[in-house]
């Protein structure tokens, strides 16, 4: 029954290919191997569906208008309020008219994000019965988030504590599915014993907070008596550019961080460059199951992250990880024991090994799977 199913994604980050991106692809192609017929889409032309197409994947675009997809911070008055609410209204009649038909082909439509279920509300309530929405982070207006819960038969979460912490219509069936992830064969490189390589990974904005990062790594420079450094790997959006001025500011006026910190920009290949750093450091403000961190573990890497969303689902041992609430909680007993952790080449074998068999990409697409079949059943 399920290999003749189509399946339509949706994303509304048309320019973006971070965590929540790249798993939604990394799902679709393991669908698209056990042949199922699955089509990528945003509303916009941008990086998601060049990279969807380059993948091989039928892609579907429903060009919206570029006011609806700026920042919410933008609209900052009441009269861009009122302007975005008129430009919404003759949007959502602009998509009824011209997509209700192609949307009606697919068995199931898989939303990955709130914005695509206020852009597409009037697609979502008619075609209700076969909606998912898939929520890869905790949304900030809870409210809104219960409201637009009655139009999916399903809602995943991506971590215990989202599912833990939403509020949806009792009437919508929920799963809890942790995103899975291809293999990962563990590379050693030649590391120096006298020095401690730090990294960060993820989009450079103020949700990802990396200038508490900064503070962490200095913290335990401060404590380490190898050489430390530290890499931050990411680009920023537009929108995001003052907070990257400030972090670029912050490590330049630092006589410490400006020898030892440097900005390297988006990478393509995330886990064979982790391979060649020791401590993963993440100091992410919200995340519903941070893809960066289990990539780290999976290069080896030992990681010292903030209590955020999915990480209870990740750091469940002493020798993976280590969660902070404070700065003052590095105390000389704790960094020590993280540099025995560090360089352990046994270590790094089972954070790999772990990482592989906890989120194995075969048994996250079976579970996907038997989710779809619950929905095909009921419609």
């Amino acid at each position: 029954m399920i290999k003749e199913k189509k399946i339509l994604f949706i994303d509304s980050y048309h320019n973006s290919l971070y965590g929540a991106q790249k798993s939604m692809l990394n799902l679709a192609a393991k669908l698209k191997e056990r042949n199922l017929e699955v089509v990528i889409a945003s509303v916009a032309q941008g990086d998601l569906l060049k990279e969807a197409g380059d993948k091989g994947f039928n892609i579907f675009c429903f060009n919206l208008n570029h006011y609806l997809l700026r920042s919410v911070s933008v609209n900052n008055t009441i009269l861009k309020k009122l302007w975005y609410l008129c430009v919404l209204l003759l949007t959502w009649c602009k998509i009824l008219f011209k997509y209700i038909l192609k949307v009606k082909k697919y068995d199931i439509i898989c939303i990955n994000d709130i914005r695509t279920c206020i852009l597409l509300l009037p697609l979502i309530i008619i075609y209700q019965k076969k909606m998912i929405w898939y929520i890869r982070i905790r949304e900030e207006q809870k409210k809104i988030v219960y409201i637009l819960s009655h139009f999916f038969s399903i809602v995943i979460f991506i971590s215990s504590d989202l599912q833990e912490a939403t509020h949806l219509s009792k009437r919508t069936k929920t799963e809890k599915l942790l995103t899975g992830f291809p293999n990962h064969d563990l590379k050693f490189q030649e590391t120096n014993l006298n020095e401690v390589k730090f990294v960060t990974v993820g989009s450079i904005n103020a949700r990802k907070n990396q200038i508490e990062v900064l503070d962490v790594f200095k913290r335990l420079d401060e404590k380490i008596n190898f050489k430390c450094t530290l890499d931050i790997i990411g680009s920023y959006e537009p929108e995001d550019y003052d907070y990257y001025k400030k972090l670029e500011k912050k490590i330049s006026d630092d006589l410490l961080l400006k020898y030892k910190v440097k900005i390297k920009g988006y990478s393509n290949n995330v886990i064979s460059e982790l391979e060649r750093y020791d401590v993963f450091i993440f100091s992410s403000l919200r995340e519903g199951l941070p893809r960066s961190v289990i990539e780290a573990l999976q290069a080896g890497l030992y990681v010292i992250t903030r209590p955020v969303d999915g990480i209870k689902d990740i750091i469940l041992m002493d020798d993976l990880g280590f969660i902070y609430t404070r700065l003052d909680e590095f105390d000389d007993f704790t960094v020590n024991k993280i540099s025995l952790y560090t360089k352990n080449k046994n270590l790094k074998l089972a954070r790999n090994a772990f990482i592989n068999k906890r989120f194995d990409n075969d048994k996250y697409v079976d579970d996907f799977l038997k989710i779809i079949n619950s929905l095909l059943g009921k419609a």
